[in-house]
């Protein structure tokens, strides 16, 4: 959860955002909670808008105890939107706002990146943690059309299931064929010296009836770590 947080904080600052925080304080069963933040969500709100610093504010937080904020920052002629989730509501911030959106699952699926597992072999895992192999290649099935770019995929080791590498999907190529998917690249990006070694390579783990009825997939990746 920390080190999710810190990339979430590190994307916004590289955007220019600005990102206030408020405090971890432990209580005695040695449990962590943040406190403070609700109060500085609010001040920053009232302080902003008596600077003419925005038009309209989106607020993502259902504390109720936010409602005078609010009430406090229409007066100086702002709107407030109040963004919640399907799961709660406040219905004191409903009541007060402006306008209210909800925000569903469905809604942020397509921007949320999901992460695969995927055991390799020895060779494909150390050319992709090499960057010597940038496309992995597999069947079109019901399983691969659940990749999306931008999700991640764990590789790890067949061998030695706790060696890992996490990639990126930069691109998805699919072809009727595995010969057709190889033409599509520059040859070098599938790891193997020549198109006779690819198709020998595919077949060895793929039947030619399951590649008539699902295609091949072109997983263009990005070493990530």
């Amino acid at each position: 959860m920390y080190a999710d947080q810190q990339k979430l904080i590190a994307k916004l600052q590289r955007q220019k955002i600005p990102v206030i925080l408020g405090n971890l304080i432990q209580h005695p069963d040695k449990s962590f909670h943040e406190k403070g933040v609700d109060v500085r969500l609010a001040v920053e709100m009232i302080r902003l808008a008596r600077e003419n610093k925005y038009d309209t504010a989106y607020l993502l937080s259902s504390d109720t105890d936010l409602v005078p904020a609010v009430e406090e920052v229409q007066l100086f002629d702002k709107r407030v939107i109040y963004v919640r989730t399907s799961e709660k509501q406040s219905f004191g911030l409903t009541k007060v706002s402006d306008h209210t959106i909800l925000l569903r699952v469905e809604d942020i699926a397509p921007f949320t990146p999901v992460l695969h597992h995927i055991r390799l072999k020895q060779s494909p895992f150390e050319k992709i943690k090499e960057g010597t192999k940038t496309i992995e290649v597999r069947l079109f099935d019901e399983k691969r059309k659940e990749l999306r770019i931008r999700d991640e995929i764990e590789f790890s080791l067949m061998s030695n299931p706790n060696d890992k590498i996490r990639v990126r999907i930069k691109n998805l190529v699919q072809h009727e064929s595995f010969s057709n998917l190889y033409e599509t690249f520059p040859p070098e990006l599938f790891g193997v010296g020549n198109k006779e070694n690819f198709t020998k390579s595919m077949y060895s783990i793929y039947t030619k009836e399951n590649e008539n009825k699902y295609g091949g997939l072109g997983i263009c990746l990005e070493y990530i770590k």
